[in-house]
């Protein structure tokens, strides 16, 4: 029990005695005493919630957040441990059953609901071959784009490491320009580029890559605006 563990701890913290806190909670020092040694098989959050806030603490701060009870559920436990055994199989039975009705009701949504042109990555030289939607795909994501995504391309290799992997997804915002420091789409002597725009050419992240320098023949085709994450879909 990671509650009880905590609630000793407050009590050594705050050098509180049974004795004080009975007189502090009003609730008999029988009562603190067989609580603090495990021995109550079903103690009352009422209870519990006294002894907590009389050192100085929440029942958050004993639960956890992701434990927390609203006062709904508070109630609705303390007439749950009220209940004789055949109204808890009732009870049992009722969750149980809503709880996969509410799952099934999930898994029917169409989960994917974005659609966005997808490329592979890297694809055959030449802007207007590579930018040709004839030869693209679509892609719906779970997760909604970042604002003016223009298309999605697989990564290939580990020149972006560690911010881009290989075989991840990026969005993409179509543009003729990004700024220093900057990630972006580039095609250089025919060959297409994710790399960081810098002054002095294209940068890999990779230290293990040599950088890129300028060429008259440099062209950027948009902005890389971050990773696909969560289920996607291709079609196509």
């Amino acid at each position: 029990m990671d509650w009880l563990a905590n609630l000793k701890e407050f009590r050594r913290n705050s050098n509180e005695t049974y004795r004080s806190l009975s007189e502090k909670t009003k609730i008999p020092q029988t009562t603190i005493e067989k609580l603090f040694s495990g021995r109550t098989a079903d103690p009352k959050l009422g209870t519990i919630k006294l002894i907590v806030e009389s050192m100085g603490y929440t029942v958050s701060q004993l639960l956890g957040d992701d434990k927390i009870l609203k006062p709904a559920e508070e109630m609705m436990l303390e007439k749950y441990r009220r209940l004789d055994t055949p109204g808890r199989n009732i009870v049992n039975f009722v969750v149980a059953h809503e709880y996969d009705r509410v799952k099934e009701i999930e898994n029917a949504r169409p989960a994917l609901l974005f659609s966005n042109i997808y490329y592979d990555f890297p694809v055959s030289a030449g802007t207007g071959e590579y930018m040709d939607v004839q030869n693209a795909k679509m892609i719906r994501t779970e997760e909604e784009p970042p604002d003016r995504t223009s298309f999605v391309l697989r990564v290939s290799g580990d020149s972006m490491e560690p911010e881009f992997f290989d075989h991840d997804l990026v969005y993409v915002k179509k543009c003729e320009r990004v700024e220093i420091g900057e990630i972006g789409i580039f095609v250089c002597a025919g060959n297409v580029y994710m790399k960081q725009y810098t002054k002095k050419g294209l940068r890999s992240l990779n230290p293990r890559y040599n950088m890129i320098p300028p060429s008259p023949d440099m062209v950027c085709l948009g902005k890389v605006l971050g990773t696909v994450s969560g289920r996607f879909d291709i079609i196509g």
